[in-house]
């Protein structure tokens, strides 16, 4: 039998990137990665309707940016959005939109 590799690992260098970028140390891993599911998980129920194709989460010092990828070019959804976020209890966190064309591939 031959050795099965996973496509994406395989890819990242090639032709992806990483979905979310930080370091943790072996006591904060397993509470950062139950965090980004979970915000991907928000993102995927209340935006359905906004297409968003792909959360990018980068994790700082004190704070984490959340980068949205969608092709709306209005942010009509994203001032709703960020207010439900701060509610929940994201509130040093920084939701960006990043509107993508059409072609790009996501």
């Amino acid at each position: 039998m031959g050795q099965k590799v996973n496509p994406i690992g395989y890819r990242l260098a090639v032709n992806r990137d990483w979905r979310s970028r930080w370091y943790a140390s072996h006591q904060d891993f397993p509470a950062f990665l139950h965090g980004d599911i979970q915000i991907r998980k928000y993102v995927k129920d209340k935006l359905r309707q906004a297409a968003v194709s792909r959360v990018v989460i980068e994790r700082l010092e004190q704070h984490s940016r959340h980068d949205l990828h969608s092709p709306s070019r209005s942010g009509d959804w994203s001032e709703g959005f960020r207010n439900r976020a701060d509610d929940r209890g994201h509130r040093q966190d920084e939701w960006r939109q990043v509107s993508q064309n059409r072609h790009s591939g996501d």
